[in-house]
């Protein structure tokens, strides 16, 4: 249907847009309020697998309470990524859980 230097630029085209979409997107939730991103995007689970994180952070391994017993139950990936942001938030209110 379309030559192939037209559908290139086609691709181009719905490539940009999509990228700028989803920049406005994230540019929009990244200037919300701290307590509305709280209550849109934070489920209970979340702060389970901060204080994982936090443990993780501090050398405890993957506890709740920071000792034993170990617990299982979460998303491991999410929690080390998360473990980084524990530990160069450590003794700031803003990583309090």
């Amino acid at each position: 249907m379309f030559g192939d230097g037209r559908r290139s630029r086609l691709t181009a085209v719905v490539i940009v847009v999509l990228a700028v979409v989803g920049l406005v997107f994230r540019v929009a939730v990244a200037f919300r309020p701290l307590a509305v991103l709280d209550r849109l995007f934070v489920p209970d689970d979340t702060y389970y697998t901060l204080s994982i994180a936090r443990s993780l952070a501090h050398g405890l391994g993957p506890t709740v309470g920071g000792g034993a017993p170990l617990t299982n139950g979460f998303q491991p990936l999410v929690a080390f990524l998360d473990s980084s942001k524990a530990d160069w938030f450590r003794g700031s209110s803003q990583m309090r859980v």
